[in-house]
């Protein structure tokens, strides 16, 4: 799926400078982030004990008034469903001029009755700042709930219609390790499906992954060939990941062309990764891509903590405990010291109990007024128990909490700063009611 989401990225940016007219960010480093929710959708199973979902992911920049790290940039932000099922993400970057978050992509999922994931649709927002149609995957699963055939589909603007541009078949073995991925692509020429490349996948004793072998088809020798693999390397004793190292055919022969490499913590879990990319001429490192340290909170497993699926995946290594921080780093020009360029915070709510109150009962929650100015009144005319209302800021940080045991309050805002906040009514740790609030 990889190389169909690199296709995608490159009409994104046409589109960028055509019809959707997105904001000046990196699109292509906004679909790497994000490629991997599509990548591998296999054998993923969801417990039923979360105590916590992951909501959002914010990067900032350092800022130099005040010395941290606290300058948004851009942010991820996931909904889910009932079924804890991830049902929206949305891309925002921030935008400085109005103090808030400037949508800029989003993704719409659904799922077929055996919970699987059946497909997405993704949106970019135009010139009339409206969502439009980009790209579309519908998934089908075996009867075994495998992965097999992956349909994808590109939104012609010109016939306002969706047009079906490539498949991607799966085969698996007897245990359910994939064996091979297939790229056909649609003929405009022929009106038929060609191939295009495809995967072929092997694995060390333990069932990790060894190699991917990636090769495109000749049409004109009707032929495969060969041109990247990836080669995984693990520990002798423990068959811990160490690195994974991608070559290229270059002049008939293979070269090494990029590596990550995993740094592992005291616990030896996985907590950050290091890309170098190679010189071809010269077969050895010339450059520092990226370098990424996680911090984690270790009392809280994955398994306690809903990520949404892209970080679910058997390629997702540093989701094992709830991450709280990712500090990432590059290599400063014409010097061979890493420095920080950016963080990503993560947060966190923690997922919903049945409280035993009644539907009706929501709507009679009240927040105003609406501008406020120094103070607002929270109403819960109807509920006869104790409450907390929340404020947030537009990056995601709680500025204000308090615990209301009267059916209306009047409560003090006056030392927050002008500008909108988003308000949270909890009842028995449940989340009954949010909303946006401006206050002057």
């Amino acid at each position: 799926m990889l190389r169909y989401t690199l296709g995608i990225i490159w009409m994104a940016l046409l589109i960028t400078k055509s019809e959707a007219q997105i904001a000046d960010i990196d699109l292509k480093d906004i679909a790497l982030k994000h490629q991997s929710l599509f990548e591998n959708k296999r054998n993923i199973i969801l417990s039923k004990s979360y105590d916590q979902k992951l909501d959002s992911i914010i990067e900032f920049n350092f800022n130099e008034s005040t010395q941290k790290w606290d300058q948004p940039f851009c942010k991820q932000k996931f909904t889910y469903n009932d079924k804890l099922e991830e049902v929206l993400w949305i891309y925002s970057s921030w935008d400085s001029s109005v103090t808030d978050w400037n949508q800029l992509m989003k993704d719409e999922m659904k799922y077929d009755q055996e919970g699987n994931l059946a497909g997405f649709v993704t949106y970019v927002k135009g010139i009339d700042k409206q969502w439009k149609e980009f790209i579309k995957e519908d998934y089908r699963y075996d009867t075994k709930n495998k992965l097999k055939q992956t349909n994808c589909f590109s939104w012609k603007y010109s016939s306002n219609q969706w047009v079906e541009t490539e498949q991607v078949k799966y085969s698996y073995d007897n245990e359910g390790k994939l064996l091979k991925d297939s790229l056909l692509q649609w003929s405009l020429q022929t009106e038929d499906w060609i191939k295009s490349s495809k995967n072929d996948y092997t694995y060390i004793p333990t069932g990790k992954q060894h190699y991917i072998y990636h090769s495109v088809y000749n049409q004109e020798l009707s032929v495969w060939e060969e041109d990247e693999y990836t080669w995984y390397l693990y520990t002798y004793s423990y068959a811990q990941l160490i690195s994974k190292t991608v070559f290229h055919k270059y002049d008939e022969e293979w070269k090494r062309h990029e590596m990550e490499a995993y740094s592992r913590g005291d616990r030896g879990e996985i907590n950050g990764n290091k890309t170098v990319v190679w010189d071809y001429s010269e077969e050895q490192p010339n450059f520092d891509v990226m370098q990424s340290q996680f911090e984690y909170d270790y009392e809280m497993s994955s398994d306690e903590v809903l990520f949404p699926y892209y970080f679910r995946n058997p390629e997702a290594l540093f989701y094992h405990h709830k991450i709280i921080h990712n500090n990432l780093y590059k290599k400063e020009e014409e010097s061979t010291d890493m420095v920080q360029y950016r963080r990503e915070d993560y947060f966190y709510s923690t997922i919903g109990k049945s409280t035993g109150i009644i539907k009706e009962q929501f709507n009679t929650i009240k927040v105003y007024p609406n501008p406020a100015t120094g103070y607002i009144t929270v109403e819960c005319l109807e509920i006869k128990q104790q409450f907390c209302v929340e404020l947030y800021n537009v990056i995601g940080s709680k500025v204000f909490e308090k615990q209301i045991n009267t059916t209306i309050e009047t409560l003090d805002v006056s030392f927050l700063r002008p500008g909108i906040y988003f308000y949270s009514v909890i009842i028995n740790n449940h989340q009954q009611q949010s909303g946006k609030i401006i206050i002057n």
